[in-house]
């Protein structure tokens, strides 16, 4: 877990080959399900809408039997009891990466395929991933384990899996 531009999808589909396990974005599996992606979910029917979707589809992974590493949203952990299942059924591990990286990353990006950066301008950019961020961090303090930095390596995350620590 973690904000947008942290990581997630990236290190969260190299973690799982390392491990021989699945790997689910959440956020693809609301696209497939929903026939429709995020952006055009929040617009046509609000985040709410979309919070509900994501909740279900929350849950059928994490009470169905199998292994997976999975990349979630970044609000996910911040809505409905979505954190506390998230930490029955498996490890969770806060990607702690400098808002500064984030938003560079972003700017790489095509911010208005992201619903929550859709209207904020580069210049913004920054700001606003800082004001996501508090208001998401109590949250993200909830994982089972925080990694930060800049760059986070697949061996560090192994490390913590392993031992509960990084190097």
């Amino acid at each position: 877990m973690g904000l947008p531009g942290s990581g997630k999808t990236t290190i969260g589909n190299a973690l799982a080959s390392q491990l021989n396990l699945q790997f689910v974005d959440l956020d693809a599996e609301i696209e497939k399900n929903a026939g429709e992606s995020i952006a055009s979910i929040f617009s046509k029917k609000g985040e709410d809408h979309f919070r509900e979707i994501e909740k279900k589809e929350l849950e059928k992974w994490c009470t169905g039997a199998d292994s997976f590493v999975m990349a979630t949203g970044g609000g996910t952990p911040c809505f409905y009891d979505n954190l506390s299942l998230m930490k029955l059924s498996g490890l969770t591990i806060f990607l702690d990466v400098p808002v500064q990286v984030i938003a560079d990353r972003l700017r790489q990006t095509a911010l208005e395929d992201r619903p929550l950066f859709a209207r904020t301008s580069t210049e913004e950019l920054e700001s606003h991933l800082e004001s996501l961020r508090s208001k998401r961090i109590s949250f993200y303090h909830l994982a089972h384990h925080t990694v930060e930095g800049s760059e986070i390596s697949i061996s560090t995350l192994l490390q913590v899996i392993k031992t509960g620590t990084p190097r």
